[in-house]
């Protein structure tokens, strides 16, 4: 979540740097979750291989293919921005933004995908009672909290 409101003045852990250090953080830490992400998922769909169990089989697995496949498409938009020239003539201003929208798309994919899996047999096995809200409702307060941290920074302010 850091590599989102990194860029975000109100919470992020590097307010002082220059935009183009947060732009260098942001790059590590987004590679870092996607590798997590893509070895999650390889472990998971090598599990349902080996024992012969159906795939995509849930709204949670759906879900779960569908963001790994947007973060994926999203990694290329912000490489694009490295290099502005493959744009296909969009401004560099008009790609940040697009990017940042996006990235709060597919978190919220992430988050949906998430409070999804909260509810497969093993979870609702496992945590009950108020432990599961509280888990249900956190990532969603999170969803919230980046995308409203993502849209003030991206759309025009009111003088």
């Amino acid at each position: 979540m850091e590599a989102i409101l990194i860029f975000s003045p109100e919470s992020s852990l590097l307010a002082s740097a220059t935009r183009k250090t947060k732009a260098k953080f942001h790059w590590i830490f987004q590679v870092s979750a996607i590798t997590c992400a893509l070895g999650g998922f390889s472990a998971i769909f090598a599990n349902k291989w080996l024992n012969g169990y159906p795939h995509f089989t849930s709204w949670h697995g759906l879900t779960g293919i569908s963001t790994i496949v947007y973060i994926c498409i999203q990694a290329l938009g912000g490489v694009l921005q490295f290099y502005p020239h493959l744009a296909f003539g969009i401004k560099l201003v008009d790609l940040k933004k697009y990017h940042a929208t996006s990235g709060t798309i597919a978190f919220s994919l992430a988050v949906a995908t998430l409070v999804l899996g909260m509810f497969s047999s093993w979870f609702t096995s496992v945590v009950t009672g108020t432990a599961w809200y509280a888990c249900a409702v956190c990532p969603g307060l999170l969803g919230f909290i980046v995308t409203r941290q993502v849209m003030n920074s991206i759309l025009p302010h009111k003088k």
